[in-house]
């Protein structure tokens, strides 16, 4: 296992809409630039792992109002919650290329696990909160395990 040393920087959001599920369902992401910044460093070492790394526990920033008026769920009826800490884990080899897998733990901690193609796909979606663009998730289905990218707010 390669240890990766990584600090977290700037402010980072996911949450999870309670009430109101059929519009994005599963986990919601947005971070300001040098959390976007961050995050993407991070994927670059992890990236970098040739067997399975340690993984990473990310301190995770309640939504703000502003942040939850971009999706503009009815930010102000629909019950979101949001986790304390969030652990990304990529799994590497060919064999799990397409991992991809969301859970949760009764201490309010979220993990991601990811092979190199939703890699991939994680790094586009960090690129584009950092251009203001979103509104798309990534995932395997279209239910509980799909991560939703949101710009910052102004």
């Amino acid at each position: 296992m390669k240890t990766i040393y990584w600090k977290q920087r700037g402010l980072i959001s996911l949450w999870k809409y309670r009430e109101n599920t059929h519009n994005y369902p599963g986990w919601n992401l947005t971070a300001d630039k040098v959390g976007v910044e961050s995050l993407l460093e991070l994927c670059n070492e992890l990236s970098s792992c040739i067997s399975r790394c340690d993984y990473h526990t990310i301190s995770v920033t309640t939504p703000t109002a502003s942040v939850l008026r971009i999706p503009n769920n009815k930010y102000d009826k629909a019950k979101w919650i949001a986790p304390r800490k969030w652990v990304i884990r990529y799994v590497s080899g060919s064999e799990a290329s397409k991992q991809w897998m969301f859970s949760q733990d009764a201490q309010e901690t979220v993990t991601l696990e990811l092979g190199y193609g939703y890699m991939q796909q994680f790094i586009a979606g960090l690129i584009d909160i950092a251009d203001a663009k979103g509104d798309y998730s990534i995932g395997k289905t279209y239910k509980e395990d799909r991560l939703w990218f949101w710009w910052w707010p102004k």
